[in-house]
């Protein structure tokens, strides 16, 4: 289900919408300006483990075992999200 609302009205049900999880288009003067849409935990994690893989690559570390664990920790949890 989507809705589509003003910020005004996003506003005043932002309870209610987060509860029911609903995708809502918001709108300026009757144009879409923006689409939010629920995340999945799944998703919400796989971000999570994206981020810090990059943390990690950035920070240059040079321990080849941590980089391996994390990566395998990572394909571990690709696969298990992909089962699902």
């Amino acid at each position: 289900m989507m809705i589509v609302m003003n910020l005004r009205e996003f506003r005043e049900r932002l309870s209610e919408i987060i509860e029911k999880k609903e995708k809502v288009v918001l709108a300026k003067r009757n144009k879409p300006i923006y689409i939010l849409q629920p995340i999945d935990p799944v998703d919400e994690f796989m971000l999570w483990l994206e981020e810090a893989s990059d943390e990690i690559k950035n920070a240059g570390l040079g321990d080849e075992k941590i980089r391996k664990t994390f990566e395998e920790a990572r394909d571990a949890a690709d696969k298990k999200t992909s089962r699902s």
